[in-house]
């Protein structure tokens, strides 16, 4: 094995990192504000991926020009299914909130395999196929544009819970539902639109995993396995922690597929996620709301 090999594998590993960093933002963020754990969220990624897929094919749109369009679907749908679905599930048991939000992403992963059928698909975009070399490595450019986004994204994200209005209103509500309710907050129309800024979320993973990967309905439970891992390991409601996690789990995946095989390396990472949340369950950062109960 060559050091080229070794240091290929380590620069993948980051790039890719960042799109699973903005992927298990979205679970973390609905966990850490709502505390719900919404299990779908690998699910919507996958349908984002559809919709991007769909407009490639029909309108000749590319999933960057398109992604205006997909992320505004991708907020009125997490809005909608907090206001007919999720805020009716807000006030009961822990146990019974994990069986709905499983039940969904088995709903929305047969949705997709009755729409889609079981085949997968590829998605081509001319200049995101484009191999840039840095020396003797070689990256896809659909990698690095993805890593790029996913970064600016969730550095966005940040700065909007951080400096605007609206994001002041949703960290109050996640840190103190109660108080908020006193201070006169709409605590529903918050957690409506922090939601919505989930699925949103999660559409920006589809949109730097489209050009990169087959596209089967499948996939929807892989990205919600791995949302789960990396929310864990970042902390509920840790935007730089998910990002820290998503360039954790990039580099352990990139680097254990070189050693080993692709079942081992998902061993290895639930013994992580395991271990994270007996010893440090407020994330690998220690900021996150903690996922023990």
């Amino acid at each position: 094995m060559t050091s080229e090999l070794v240091i290929r594998a380590l620069m993948s590993g980051i790039l890719m990192g960042a799109i699973y960093g903005v992927l298990g933002m979205g679970f973390s963020m609905v966990y850490g504000i709502v505390d719900l754990p919404n299990f779908a969220h690998g699910v919507y990624a996958m349908w984002g991926m559809y919709l991007f897929l769909i407009l490639a094919k029909f309108t000749g749109i590319g999933p960057y020009p398109g992604f205006i369009f997909v992320f505004l679907v991708a907020y009125i749908f997490g809005v909608l299914s907090y206001k007919v679905l999720l805020k009716h599930i807000l006030d009961i048991e822990h146990e019974m909130q994990l069986v709905f939000c499983l039940g969904l992403l088995i709903v929305l992963s047969n949705l997709a395999l009755v729409f889609f059928g079981p085949t997968s698909h590829l998605m081509s975009i001319g200049w995101l196929e484009h191999i840039v070399f840095l020396g003797e490595i070689s990256l896809k450019t659909a990698t690095i544009v993805g890593a790029v986004v996913s970064i600016l994204f969730i550095i966005s994200m940040e700065l909007f819970l951080k400096k605007t209005e609206t994001g002041k209103a949703i960290r109050a509500c996640a840190d103190n539902r109660r108080g908020a309710l006193l201070t006169g907050l709409n605590v529903g129309k918050v957690y409506a639109i922090a939601i919505g800024i989930s699925v949103v979320c999660s559409a920006v993973a589809a949109l730097a995993f489209a050009p990169l990967v087959p596209i089967y309905p499948e996939l929807g439970f892989e990205y919600a396995v791995l949302a789960c891992l990396i929310a864990v390991l970042g902390g509920a409601g840790d935007m730089k922690g998910s990002l820290a996690a998503g360039f954790v789990m990039g580099l352990l995946l990139s680097l254990q597929q070189m050693f080993y095989d692709l079942s081992l390396a998902r061993s290895i990472l639930y013994t992580i996620m395991l271990a994270i949340l007996m010893v440090r369950p407020t994330g690998i950062l220690g900021k996150g709301k903690s996922f023990a109960k």
